[in-house]
């Protein structure tokens, strides 16, 4: 028994004296330390909370309430910055209400803050949609004037709104200035305009373009295909259509019934 209670001993550690106060002396730098922290963390929730909210909002088209908070965010201590006007911003074009839409782009300054790339982006898409482009193209040249950089997002809302209204050649025009510019073209811009030649029923053109699309990295849709293919076959241009029949088996797409249908047909 006397051998367990000294093994006991020597096995349980020393404890050590801490001296007293060596906690308070730091506890107060701390304490701000970690106040401070948690000021911040609780302006970046309400700032998440608010565009949350809005967002949710402006699903529902409800812009009273939205002007309500928006009204009252400065006394709850949340900052209404560009991001949360956006979001404004495009709910009001998705309801079409683009005037109102405006009105809130002038408000911006007032409270000390500048627009984006995406605001314009945002109100020329709009714009083009309802058939506005000249609007659309003054949008854009105030962005220029204002010195904000222009992005790939704003030359598709461009060069779309070009093709809908069968402007394809402008649409080209304004891919060349976009790549002078320093903006890259991707999927989406070259979509467009292979979209503008097949809208005009220019099927030649639009394989045509295809291929130089295809040269630059861009792999057209399975939608493009088929309806160029179809296209050329309504103009009996056999080879031109199995030209593009192949290359769209090339890349991986798989023609449905319709498609061989089409090519039948133009063979007999």
């Amino acid at each position: 028994m006397a051998e367990r209670t000294k093994k006991s001993e020597r096995t349980t550690p020393a404890k050590t004296k801490r001296k007293k106060g060596g906690r308070g002396r730091a506890a107060p730098y701390r304490f701000n330390e970690v106040e401070d922290l948690l000021k911040r963390a609780r302006m970046r929730i309400a700032d998440f909370l608010m565009n949350s909210f809005i967002d949710c909002i402006k699903m529902y088209g409800n812009y009273e309430i939205v002007h309500e908070i928006y009204m009252s965010a400065s006394k709850l201590g949340i900052t209404v910055d560009t991001c949360c006007f956006n979001i404004l911003i495009k709910g009001l074009c998705q309801h079409n209400r683009l005037d109102a839409a405006f009105a809130l782009l002038h408000e911006l300054p007032k409270q000390g803050l500048e627009p984006n790339a995406t605001t314009y982006s945002t109100l020329m898409h709009s714009l083009c949609k309802n058939g506005r482009l000249d609007e659309a193209f003054a949008v854009y040249k105030r962005m220029e004037n204002e010195g904000i950089d222009l992005d790939t997002v704003t030359f598709n809302v461009l060069i779309s709104g070009l093709c809908r209204q069968g402007r394809v050649d402008e649409g080209l025009n304004l891919l060349k200035e976009m790549k002078l510019k320093g903006c890259y073209p991707n999927s989406g811009t070259y979509e467009a305009l292979l979209c503008g030649f097949l809208g005009k029923k220019q099927f030649v053109k639009a394989k045509d373009f295809m291929e130089f699309m295809i040269s630059q990295g861009s792999k057209p849709s399975f939608s493009s295909y088929k309806l160029i293919i179809e296209g050329l076959c309504s103009e009996d241009s056999l080879d031109d259509a199995y030209s593009v029949l192949k290359q769209m088996v090339e890349h991986g797409f798989v023609p449905r019934m319709g498609t061989w249908k089409k090519i039948l047909t133009c063979m007999f």
